[in-house]
């Protein structure tokens, strides 16, 4: 019997976003301890750690995920082959060029003081390469609760980690420390997961089989840690760290609902469309549940993050980082829009079409980096914001092309899709923004603020479930029952 793909990209999503948002937490929360703890100038340390972090990942060559696209069973000599250059080869390598390349690395931030940072991060790639490869058996699988394990263990140990030595150290080098300390986790946890223990392989036939999809992902990987930090280096490189711990403070929560559901979607949804790869209606229907579903979530939670920006950065992060609640009012405009037009992305990979996302990614960083250029060395902070906000923005017509011409949906379809969750925002907004308008302190406008338009949300879906409009809520709340369910049935 066919599984529903509706029910299963739901309950994938809901246990790697429920991951992803325990990493994303444990970065937020680290994040506010160091920022109380530390100087501004101190502070800005840690986000030359953020982006150095981010680079580490640049490197991966793509065949783990090559695996889990491939069709049919997958031999022991191909997750070997696959540990081996994606884990083993890429690891020593990569940790031998950052290594070398930190002091170029470290005078490109404009934080040559960082250097022993660098130095540190650079081992990252070793760490990274003792996990074995069970995700790529897991995700075949489509047992996305062990997945959520593997990352819930890396989120928690970092955050351990980071506060009890954040105050013995107070410096950068407590979230250095978090990073190892969840990558270590991480890495012991996936061989209690999954037995498969990997072995060296070096079959060049199965590199070469699985290289022409993976040069794909080897590009994509590249140019979307571009896209993600280019405007964090320009603007350390321009105006120091501390500016770069301000559009940091900034975007982290607006990214906790674009960015880190993009990455959800990715995880989840990638693997679901690859097992079903050549069924297209499938596929175009569970694409326009997953994209209603998506908007539904972050729509609402952006608007409100915009209206409440200033509570939220000062409670944080604290007073000093008041600066930050400008750009996270405008990020949350860049991730509405990279909401919308990344949720094409892990079908395109699915599919086997990578090359249209290295595409769109290109065409991210043509509009961009000219434009970042420019408006951070006339504007500062809030210049870099702008240009992001613009490249976000050039995306949506490649966007609404690949969808019409690869999926046959229609621009009504499309339009309906998008226009649903945005009368969800505009009162959640409204009750949010009366909140902070009658409460005076910080702390009053965001409880009030976040509460209000909870209640606004809530009365608008009661309202949409008596009409059985939109059908996502229904596709939602049949999925939650069937979980509780399951699990009350697992207790007895």
């Amino acid at each position: 019997m066919r599984k529903n793909l509706t029910q299963i990209g739901l309950q994938a999503g809901i246990w790697m976003g429920f991951a992803r948002w325990i990493v994303r937490g444990a970065h937020v929360v680290s994040m506010s301890v160091l920022a109380h703890l530390l100087t501004v100038e101190e502070f800005g340390f840690v986000a030359v750690a953020k982006v150095l972090h981010s680079l580490v990942s640049m490197g991966a060559f793509g065949f783990s995920a090559a695996v889990t696209q491939k069709k049919g069973q997958v031999s022991q000599e191909l997750l070997n082959a696959a540990w081996t250059w994606d884990k083993a080869v890429r690891g020593c390598l990569y940790s031998v060029l950052l290594f070398f390349c930190a002091p170029s690395i470290a005078r490109l931030l404009g934080a040559e003081e960082a250097l022993p940072i660098a130095r540190a991060m650079s081992f990252l790639p070793l760490a990274i390469a003792l996990e074995n490869n069970a995700f790529v058996v897991l995700s075949r699988q489509l047992d996305f609760r062990r997945r959520f394990l593997l990352e819930a263990a890396n989120g928690l140990s970092m955050l351990l980690t980071v506060c009890t030595l954040a105050p013995l150290l107070q410096s950068a080098w407590a979230f250095v420390a978090g990073l190892f300390a969840g990558l270590l986790a991480r890495a012991a946890l996936s061989y209690v997961l999954h037995r498969h223990v990997p072995r060296f392989s070096w079959d060049l036939r199965i590199l070469f089989e699985l290289f022409g999809f993976a040069k794909w992902l080897f590009a994509l990987n590249v140019l979307q840690v571009a896209r993600e930090q280019l405007a964090g280096i320009v603007l350390s490189n321009h105006l120091g760290q501390t500016s770069l711990a301000t559009f940091q403070n900034g975007s982290r929560f607006s990214n906790m609902f674009a960015s880190d559901l993009t990455q959800v979607a990715r995880k989840a949804l990638f693997p679901i469309y690859s097992s079903v790869q050549t069924d297209s209606a499938r596929i175009t229907r569970g694409y326009k549940k997953s994209l209603q579903f998506t908007l539904l979530l972050t729509f609402p939670a952006l608007g409100v993050l915009a209206v409440l920006a200033e509570p939220l950065i000062v409670l944080v992060f604290s007073d000093k980082w008041r600066s930050s609640a400008p750009v996270l009012m405008w990020m949350t405009l860049a991730g509405a829009l990279k909401a919308i037009t990344s949720s094409i992305r892990p079908l395109l990979i699915g599919r086997g079409t990578p090359a249209h996302e290295v595409l769109l990614t290109s065409i991210y960083l043509v509009v961009l980096i000219p434009l970042i250029w420019h408006t951070t060395r006339s504007h500062g902070v809030q210049g870099a914001v702008w240009a992001v906000v613009l490249a976000e923005g050039s995306l949506v017509f490649p966007w609404l092309w690949l969808t019409t011409n690869t999926l046959s949906i229609t621009l009504y379809e499309t339009a309906e899709i998008v226009w649903t969750p945005m009368l969800l925002t505009l009162p959640m907004c409204a009750a949010a923004w009366t909140a902070t308008y009658v409460c005076n302190s910080e702390l009053l406008q965001l409880f009030f603020g976040g509460t209000s338009s909870l209640a606004a949300g809530a009365l608008i879906i009661k309202v949409a479930d008596k009409t059985n409009k939109p059908e996502s809520f229904q596709d939602i709340k049949t999925l939650v029952v069937k979980m509780l369910a399951r699990n009350r049935n697992r207790e007895q």
